[in-house]
């Protein structure tokens, strides 16, 4: 994490839960559920190691290229889109994360 706090849900059942802010690092075995959502007020800077490669590909062919640079204003994922693309890097999608 360099800045802002995150909650991560993990597991199946998505009941495993913990929060991280800057300098914490999250460690998440393969193939383990998971999703998270910012609950800071500031935005959140996140740097995410891979490994094995190849989910570098799923997040290039799910991005958009910048017009210009500048960090663009929020805005809501296309799910749908991302779904999809998803599908084709054998990828699901579990939906939004429990409250």
């Amino acid at each position: 994490m360099i800045e802002g706090e995150i909650e991560v849900r993990y597991g199946t059942d998505g009941t495993g839960s913990l929060r991280a802010g800057p300098q914490d690092t999250v460690m998440l075995p393969r193939d383990v559920p998971h999703g998270f959502r910012v609950v800071s007020d500031e935005p959140c800077r996140i740097l995410v190691h891979a490994t094995p490669a190849g989910f570098e590909e799923f997040v290039a062919a799910a991005g958009q290229p910048a017009e210009q640079l500048v960090i663009p204003e929020p805005a809501e994922p296309d799910v749908a889109a991302l779904t999809a693309v998803a599908e084709e890097y054998d990828i699901e999608i579990l939906g939004p994360l429990p409250k």
